[in-house]
């Protein structure tokens, strides 16, 4: 009986530490870049230099971001009607066109999200890391 216990506790503890990397419903997102949404969202973005412009992709990714259903779900969290909601505070630029950060926050709580940018498939894959050796992550953006 001690044994499973464990055994089930093991298992609660891996699903809760895991939550936010289930792929959310009605992800990947097909996006096509909207001006609206990036000029909204463009002054929260933190260049990594002056005159480098913001590729396709990333103009996909700012749009996505844009919505306060996909920065929630991006951010692992359950949206709660009637409380502060999750937003974009500020999104960086750390490879340009290949891998961003995005400090979500929602008036009381902070979280960093991360993405990585697949040419091949033309994907955002949201990542836990940014690491060299990040891995697969959840397909959440393809770029339309």
């Amino acid at each position: 009986m001690k044994f499973l216990s464990i055994t089930v506790l093991t298992l609660c503890l891996a699903i809760t530490s895991c939550g936010s990397f289930f792929k959310p419903k009605g992800w990947p997102v097909a996006v096509t870049p909207s001006d609206e949404s990036v000029s909204h969202l463009g002054e929260h973005v933190k260049f990594t230099g002056s005159g480098i412009r913001l590729t396709r992709q990333e103009r996909a990714l700012l749009t996505f971001l844009d919505s306060e259903q996909n920065i929630t779900a991006s951010a692992g969290k359950k949206p709660r009607p009637g409380t502060h909601q999750w937003s974009a505070a500020e999104i960086y630029r750390v490879d340009p066109g290949k891998h961003i950060s995005v400090l979500c926050e929602n008036g009381y709580q902070q979280t960093a999200v991360y993405f990585h940018y697949d040419d091949d498939e033309k994907t955002w894959f949201r990542v836990k890391h940014l690491g060299e050796n990040h891995d697969r992550g959840v397909p959440a953006v393809v770029v339309k």
